[in-house]
Protein backbone atom coordinates (compact mmCIF):
# COMPACT_ATOMS: atom_id res chain seq x y z
CA UNK A 1 0.00 0.00 0.00
CA UNK A 2 1.18 3.40 -0.91
CA UNK A 3 0.27 6.18 1.36
CA UNK A 4 0.51 9.83 1.12
CA UNK A 5 1.20 11.92 4.09
CA UNK A 6 3.15 14.78 2.39
CA UNK A 7 0.45 17.12 2.31
CA UNK A 8 -2.12 16.59 3.98
CA UNK A 9 -3.81 14.02 7.42
CA UNK A 10 -4.61 10.70 6.25
CA UNK A 11 -8.77 11.43 6.74
CA UNK A 12 -9.12 7.19 5.15
CA UNK A 13 -8.58 4.59 3.12
CA UNK A 14 -9.52 4.24 -0.24
CA UNK A 15 -9.91 0.42 -1.56
CA UNK A 16 -9.90 0.09 -5.22
CA UNK A 17 -10.45 -3.07 -7.03
CA UNK A 18 -6.69 -4.36 -8.17
CA UNK A 19 -3.66 -3.38 -10.32
CA UNK A 20 -3.64 -2.99 -13.72
CA UNK A 21 -0.52 -2.68 -15.69
CA UNK A 22 0.62 0.68 -14.58
CA UNK A 23 0.47 0.02 -11.30
CA UNK A 24 1.65 -3.13 -11.58
CA UNK A 25 5.06 -1.52 -13.22
CA UNK A 26 5.27 1.39 -10.58
CA UNK A 27 4.20 -0.52 -7.73
CA UNK A 28 1.73 1.94 -6.49
CA UNK A 29 -2.10 1.57 -6.46
CA UNK A 30 -4.05 4.20 -8.90
CA UNK A 31 -1.43 5.80 -10.83
CA UNK A 32 -2.46 4.81 -13.83
CA UNK A 33 -5.74 6.57 -16.21
CA UNK A 34 -8.21 5.32 -13.28
CA UNK A 35 -6.07 7.17 -10.92
CA UNK A 36 -5.09 10.24 -12.69
CA UNK A 37 -9.18 10.31 -12.86
CA UNK A 38 -9.49 9.80 -8.87
CA UNK A 39 -7.05 12.39 -8.19
CA UNK A 40 -8.75 14.94 -10.51
CA UNK A 41 -12.17 14.05 -8.35
CA UNK A 42 -10.13 14.78 -5.09
CA UNK A 43 -8.46 18.34 -6.71
CA UNK A 44 -12.14 19.02 -8.07
CA UNK A 45 -13.68 19.14 -4.72
CA UNK A 46 -10.78 20.82 -2.75
CA UNK A 47 -8.56 18.04 -1.56
CA UNK A 48 -5.73 16.03 -2.01
CA UNK A 49 -4.76 12.82 -2.45
CA UNK A 50 -2.45 12.27 0.57
CA UNK A 51 -5.73 12.57 2.54
CA UNK A 52 -6.71 9.04 1.15
CA UNK A 53 -4.39 6.15 2.16
CA UNK A 54 -4.91 3.85 -0.86
CA UNK A 55 -4.84 0.37 -1.39
CA UNK A 56 -6.66 -2.55 -3.72
CA UNK A 57 -8.94 -5.15 -2.28
CA UNK A 58 -6.78 -7.47 -4.87
CA UNK A 59 -3.08 -7.11 -4.27
CA UNK A 60 -1.88 -8.81 -8.06
CA UNK A 61 -3.19 -7.71 -11.88
CA UNK A 62 -6.02 -10.65 -13.03
CA UNK A 63 -5.35 -11.15 -16.73
CA UNK A 64 -6.54 -8.47 -18.71
CA UNK A 65 -7.22 -6.83 -15.84
CA UNK A 66 -10.63 -8.04 -15.91
CA UNK A 67 -12.01 -8.26 -12.67
CA UNK A 68 -15.64 -9.60 -13.64
CA UNK A 69 -14.40 -12.08 -16.71
CA UNK A 70 -11.63 -13.49 -14.45
CA UNK A 71 -14.30 -14.03 -11.54
CA UNK A 72 -16.87 -15.75 -14.50
CA UNK A 73 -13.70 -17.67 -15.75
CA UNK A 74 -12.83 -19.24 -12.23
CA UNK A 75 -16.42 -19.86 -11.56
CA UNK A 76 -16.74 -21.77 -14.71
CA UNK A 77 -13.28 -23.71 -13.78
CA UNK A 78 -14.45 -24.17 -10.37
CA UNK A 79 -17.47 -26.14 -11.51
CA UNK A 80 -15.28 -28.41 -13.79
CA UNK A 81 -13.30 -29.00 -11.15
CA UNK A 82 -15.83 -29.95 -9.19
CA UNK A 83 -17.33 -32.61 -11.21
CA UNK A 84 -13.87 -34.27 -11.18
CA UNK A 85 -13.60 -34.13 -7.38
CA UNK A 86 -10.82 -31.77 -7.21
CA UNK A 87 -10.17 -28.49 -4.67
CA UNK A 88 -12.28 -24.94 -6.20
CA UNK A 89 -9.09 -22.27 -6.66
CA UNK A 90 -9.43 -19.59 -4.45
CA UNK A 91 -11.16 -15.98 -5.43
CA UNK A 92 -8.28 -13.59 -5.46
CA UNK A 93 -10.55 -11.31 -2.80
CA UNK A 94 -10.47 -13.86 -0.53
CA UNK A 95 -6.78 -14.54 -0.61
CA UNK A 96 -6.12 -10.92 -0.17
CA UNK A 97 -8.73 -10.74 2.87
CA UNK A 98 -6.12 -11.49 5.64
CA UNK A 99 -3.14 -8.65 4.38
CA UNK A 100 -6.22 -6.08 3.11
CA UNK A 101 -8.28 -6.43 6.64
CA UNK A 102 -5.43 -5.55 8.71
CA UNK A 103 -4.78 -2.17 6.55
CA UNK A 104 -8.51 -1.65 6.65
CA UNK A 105 -8.57 -1.67 10.57
CA UNK A 106 -6.29 0.89 10.81
CA UNK A 107 -8.91 3.44 9.85
CA UNK A 108 -12.42 4.47 11.24
CA UNK A 109 -14.05 5.22 7.72
CA UNK A 110 -13.65 3.17 4.00
CA UNK A 111 -14.39 4.51 0.91
CA UNK A 112 -14.96 1.64 -1.93
CA UNK A 113 -14.04 2.18 -5.29
CA UNK A 114 -16.27 0.28 -7.76
CA UNK A 115 -18.32 -2.44 -7.04
CA UNK A 116 -15.19 -5.27 -6.96
CA UNK A 117 -14.00 -3.04 -3.82
CA UNK A 118 -17.71 -2.58 -2.10
CA UNK A 119 -18.38 -6.85 -2.56
CA UNK A 120 -15.01 -7.70 -0.74
CA UNK A 121 -15.97 -5.55 2.10
CA UNK A 122 -20.11 -6.02 2.03
CA UNK A 123 -21.01 -9.22 0.45
CA UNK A 124 -22.88 -9.59 -2.20
CA UNK A 125 -24.25 -6.28 -2.96
CA UNK A 126 -24.75 -3.99 -6.42
CA UNK A 127 -23.09 -0.87 -6.53
CA UNK A 128 -25.61 1.14 -7.76
CA UNK A 129 -28.12 -0.05 -5.02
CA UNK A 130 -25.79 1.19 -2.42
CA UNK A 131 -23.56 4.07 -3.87
CA UNK A 132 -23.03 7.42 -1.68
CA UNK A 133 -24.76 6.17 1.30
CA UNK A 134 -23.13 5.25 4.67
CA UNK A 135 -22.74 1.30 5.57
CA UNK A 136 -20.98 -0.88 8.25
CA UNK A 137 -18.92 -3.89 7.17
CA UNK A 138 -17.60 -6.77 9.75
CA UNK A 139 -13.81 -7.91 8.87
CA UNK A 140 -11.96 -10.39 10.01
CA UNK A 141 -8.55 -9.62 11.92
CA UNK A 142 -5.84 -10.75 14.00
CA UNK A 143 -6.65 -10.42 17.69
CA UNK A 144 -3.03 -10.39 19.19
CA UNK A 145 -3.25 -13.38 20.87
CA UNK A 146 -2.77 -15.94 17.68
CA UNK A 147 -7.17 -15.95 17.17
CA UNK A 148 -9.06 -13.65 15.51
CA UNK A 149 -11.66 -11.24 16.11
CA UNK A 150 -14.54 -9.37 14.28
CA UNK A 151 -13.67 -5.28 13.75
CA UNK A 152 -16.43 -3.24 12.22
CA UNK A 153 -16.12 -0.08 9.90
CA UNK A 154 -17.81 2.51 7.99
CA UNK A 155 -17.94 1.78 4.41
CA UNK A 156 -18.93 5.03 1.85
CA UNK A 157 -18.80 3.08 -1.36
CA UNK A 158 -18.73 4.88 -4.43
CA UNK A 159 -17.93 3.53 -8.15
CA UNK A 160 -14.56 3.08 -9.61
CA UNK A 161 -13.13 6.13 -11.39
CA UNK A 162 -12.18 3.91 -14.70
CA UNK A 163 -16.05 3.73 -14.63
CA UNK A 164 -16.80 7.64 -14.93
CA UNK A 165 -13.85 7.00 -17.52
CA UNK A 166 -16.29 4.61 -19.61
CA UNK A 167 -19.29 6.79 -18.70
CA UNK A 168 -18.24 10.79 -18.67
CA UNK A 169 -21.67 11.67 -17.68
CA UNK A 170 -21.01 10.47 -14.32
CA UNK A 171 -18.16 12.47 -13.91
CA UNK A 172 -20.34 15.10 -11.62
CA UNK A 173 -21.51 12.43 -9.30
CA UNK A 174 -18.30 10.66 -8.80
CA UNK A 175 -16.83 13.68 -7.95
CA UNK A 176 -20.06 14.38 -5.34
CA UNK A 177 -19.10 11.33 -3.72
CA UNK A 178 -15.93 11.94 -3.33
CA UNK A 179 -16.34 14.98 -1.75
CA UNK A 180 -18.78 13.53 0.85
CA UNK A 181 -16.53 11.02 1.62
CA UNK A 182 -14.20 13.50 2.54
CA UNK A 183 -16.74 15.31 4.45
CA UNK A 184 -17.79 12.07 5.85
CA UNK A 185 -13.97 11.35 6.86
CA UNK A 186 -13.48 14.22 8.57
CA UNK A 187 -16.76 13.40 10.44
CA UNK A 188 -18.41 16.45 8.89
CA UNK A 189 -21.34 15.30 7.09
CA UNK A 190 -24.00 14.27 9.68
CA UNK A 191 -26.13 11.17 7.85
CA UNK A 192 -29.02 10.03 8.82
CA UNK A 193 -31.36 7.48 6.58
CA UNK A 194 -34.38 8.71 5.50
CA UNK A 195 -37.81 8.34 7.06
CA UNK A 196 -40.15 6.29 5.38
CA UNK A 197 -43.85 6.55 5.61
CA UNK A 198 -46.02 3.85 4.02
CA UNK A 199 -49.83 4.68 2.99
CA UNK A 200 -49.76 8.44 4.27
CA UNK A 201 -53.12 10.53 4.47
CA UNK A 202 -53.85 12.70 2.01
CA UNK A 203 -53.19 15.53 4.53
CA UNK A 204 -49.80 14.02 5.22
CA UNK A 205 -49.17 13.81 2.06
CA UNK A 206 -49.69 17.31 1.02
CA UNK A 207 -48.32 18.90 3.77
CA UNK A 208 -44.63 16.81 2.30
CA UNK A 209 -45.14 17.83 -0.81
CA UNK A 210 -45.58 21.61 -0.42
CA UNK A 211 -42.03 21.35 2.24
CA UNK A 212 -40.11 19.40 0.14
CA UNK A 213 -37.13 21.34 -2.03
CA UNK A 214 -37.03 18.71 -4.58
CA UNK A 215 -38.89 15.49 -4.94
CA UNK A 216 -37.78 12.42 -6.72
CA UNK A 217 -40.61 9.86 -7.05
CA UNK A 218 -41.04 6.45 -8.58
CA UNK A 219 -44.60 4.99 -10.05
CA UNK A 220 -45.79 1.57 -9.39
CA UNK A 221 -48.36 0.03 -11.57
CA UNK A 222 -50.49 -3.12 -12.31
CA UNK A 223 -49.50 -3.23 -16.31
CA UNK A 224 -47.74 -1.83 -19.07
CA UNK A 225 -49.88 -0.10 -20.86
CA UNK A 226 -50.22 3.43 -19.17
CA UNK A 227 -53.58 4.06 -20.46
CA UNK A 228 -55.36 1.16 -18.69
CA UNK A 229 -53.56 -0.41 -16.14
CA UNK A 230 -54.14 0.83 -12.33
CA UNK A 231 -51.67 3.27 -9.85
CA UNK A 232 -50.17 0.74 -7.17
CA UNK A 233 -48.47 3.36 -5.24
CA UNK A 234 -46.50 6.31 -5.85
CA UNK A 235 -42.89 6.68 -4.00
Amino acid sequence: MWVARRFARVAASALAEAPAKEETDRGRPLVGPSGREFDRAVQAVGGLRGQFAIDNAASCMVPKADMDAYTSWLQAENRRRAKRSLAPFPHPLTCCAPRRNRIIARFDRVVTLGGTAARALLGPVSIMDIRGAPAEATITVPDGAGGERDHTVAVLPTVHPAFVLRRKRWTSVFRADIGRALRWADHRLNWRDPEITYNPSPADLAAFLHSAKAIAYDVETDGLEPLTCNVRTIQ
